[in-house]
């Protein structure tokens, strides 16, 4: 399995998830990797818009992981874990704000967004997407790869793509466990008091733990101000 193989590139897109689903539908192989310049309908986490101006990144990648449709949220998990320990690696100090969002300082860097195809107890497919700020316009709560030192898109997607590699293999060869424990050293919202208590905890089905009660994206949501995450309320 090598991911980017093979690669469609666009240079403006309606969404490179929509693209990879319809690949995934007609029987794409697994690594197969759509990527654009830019995106008219960018899709972000539970509906949202993801802007996606030229200048940055924007993929997404086909996987076919072995898992039951409850547990798709560790593909997630793993996947953010990928990118930020590849950018890391880079030198940029970027951490997770749960469960998909790429930090820095406080300000957004990037986010990921897992799709499926799921036939009765079987997940089909995966798609993966990547959206990372390189050199585009981006708000005052975000930053960019070229704030923090320099930008290379060539460079940078294929260090997505490294980083996608990694949180899946090391997910594959030691489960979901593992991604936890190193998910939670750059883990912004470990320890966290909100109104409902202290955050505390990852389950096995990547629901975040407070105080005893677990809930899923969506049920409750954090708000980033500053250098820290704060509490938000639950939805």
């Amino acid at each position: 399995m090598r991911l980017g193989e093979p690669l469609y590139t666009y240079t403006t897109l309606d969404s490179t998830n929509q693209r990879a689903l319809m690949l995934l539908g007609d029987g794409a192989s697994e690594g197969t990797t759509v990527l654009a310049q830019s995106q008219t309908q960018g899709r972000g986490q539970r509906g949202h818009t993801w802007v996606s101006t030229p200048g940055g990144i924007y993929l997404s990648v086909i996987l076919k992981p072995q898992l039951a449709p409850a547990h798709l949220l560790q593909v997630t998990f793993w996947s953010a874990w990928g990118v930020c320990w590849a950018l890391r690696r880079r030198g940029i100090p970027a951490r997770l704000k749960w469960p998909n969002d790429l930090m820095v300082a406080g300000r957004k860097l990037g986010g990921v967004l897992t799709e499926s195809r799921v036939q009765g107890n079987l997940v089909m497919g995966c798609v993966v997407g990547v959206g990372l700020n390189g050199n585009n316009q981006v708000p005052t709560t975000a930053i960019t790869l070229q704030e923090l030192g320099s930008f290379d898109y060539e460079r940078d997607y294929q260090l997505v793509l490294r980083g996608l590699t990694v949180g899946y293999q090391l997910w594959q060869r030691h489960g979901f466990a593992r991604i936890c424990t190193y998910y939670r050293r750059w883990w912004v919202n470990w320890g966290q008091q909100v109104p409902e208590g202290v955050i505390t905890d990852l389950d096995e089905l990547g629901r975040v733990g407070v105080s005893g009660v677990y809930y899923y994206p969506g049920q409750i949501q954090l708000e980033v101000k500053g250098d820290a995450i704060q509490p938000g309320h639950l939805l």
